[in-house]
């Protein structure tokens, strides 16, 4: 039994190298406290940076000129509709139209090109 019992005592004993007993604990967890600010400023720098760059997306009106670029399309059917329409009335009251050296300025003949434009989506 005897033998036994010290065999138990000596398998419970935890050897540790001189490297761990050698850590100042207070200077480790110094260091940790410092490794957690570093991570949680640089954790907010990032969210900052992201928000700045959504921000100067969506700044200056951009997205709205797009919008209106790309709705020129339907605005220039609905005027040719509507000139039609005109052109139609005039007739049938007997009124001679006539075009004034293109006063439209081509709206007939011009169309937006898309692919100059970047895609800003």
């Amino acid at each position: 039994n005897n033998k036994e019992e010290n065999g138990n005592k000596n398998n419970n004993k935890v050897i540790l190298s001189d490297e761990v007993l050698d850590i100042d604990i207070q200077e480790s967890l110094e260091n940790i406290r410092m490794y957690r600010d570093i991570c949680i400023k640089l954790q907010k720098s990032r969210q900052k940076c992201v928000d700045l760059l959504i921000q100067s997306r969506c700044q200056y009106g951009s997205m709205e000129a797009a919008e209106q670029f790309y709705q020129m399309d339907q605005r220039i059917a609905a005027l040719k509709q509507k000139k039609g329409l005109l052109n139609d009335a005039m007739e049938l009251e007997g009124i001679d139209f006539e075009d004034d050296d293109n006063s439209d300025n081509n709206v007939d003949d011009e169309q937006p090109n898309h692919n100059d434009i970047m895609d800003i989506h």
